[in-house]
């Protein structure tokens, strides 16, 4: 890529980078919330926000995009697509869940929620 045509995309890769940022702290957070809730009892009351696999998933995306807006792209490929295929993954194994009714175990694989009327699965 020209000089030129990257100095104009870096204020949006600045942008893209701390909202990549940003979404991996706030789904970091959750999914360490849903691992260690035993020991943090505070943030139990707020878990059912985000479910553990949704917080996987941002923090898939993030790091995917993160890799992406990168300056040196070159050996990036295949963790940005073992990424997205990591979050492809969960969430068409949760929409089979949602629409067969099966139980494929991938929901509680991270952390049980049996308070839930679907129990670790990503809301719809």
């Amino acid at each position: 890529m020209p000089a030129r045509a990257w100095q104009a995309r870096a204020p949006l890769l600045v942008v893209a980078n701390a909202c990549a940022l940003l979404a991996l702290a706030i789904g970091a957070f959750v999914l360490g919330a849903w691992l260690l809730r035993d020991q943090v009892q505070a943030a139990g009351s707020l878990l059912w926000l985000m479910k553990a696999n949704t917080a996987l998933c941002v923090v898939a995306t993030s790091a995917a995009t993160l890799l992406l807006a990168s300056p040196s792209r070159d050996g990036h490929a295949w963790p940005r697509r073992a990424l997205a295929l990591l979050v492809g993954a969960v969430a068409l194994a949760t929409l089979i869940e949602y629409a067969t009714g099966a139980q494929l175990g991938i929901d509680e694989m991270l952390a049980s929620d049996a308070a839930s009327s679907f129990p670790g699965l990503t809301p719809p």
